[in-house]
């Protein structure tokens, strides 16, 4: 079995996202990191797009996704954003790691961690 991982990093996000009205307002930019796995030799040995994860599709459809909806909780969001790249991409694990940069004012970051398979 390959162990191949497609990484996107510090992918930014606008989302509605918190249990507080003044969260709610406006969107916040969130921060994405993915690691994708999937089997890449096929698009190694063809040299072709469509044999992988086309990651500025990806990041595109994952921002309009995102702004379907307001999130109260990041844990929410993470499992949605891991749901979909599952049931719209050819991977067969996604791990996500959110962060939101602006949870705290003294500049802490809260996130969280999900790892989800087919």
């Amino acid at each position: 079995m390959r162990r191949d991982c497609l990484v996107l990093e510090n992918l930014p996000l606008e989302v509605r996202l918190g249990v507080r009205e003044h969260e709610q307002l406006r969107p916040q930019r969130v921060r994405v990191d993915l690691r994708l796995f999937l089997d890449l030799e096929e698009a190694c040995r063809t040299d072709d797009i469509t044999r992988t994860v086309d990651y500025a599709l990806l990041a595109e459809d994952l921002q309009t996704y995102v702004q379907t909806r307001s999130w109260n909780l990041i844990e929410t969001l993470a499992r949605a954003v891991t749901q979909r790249i599952l049931d719209r991409y050819p991977v067969e694990k996604a791990e996500i790691h959110l962060h939101k940069p602006g949870a705290f004012t003294d500049g802490t970051v809260a996130g969280v961690i999900l790892e989800r398979s087919r």
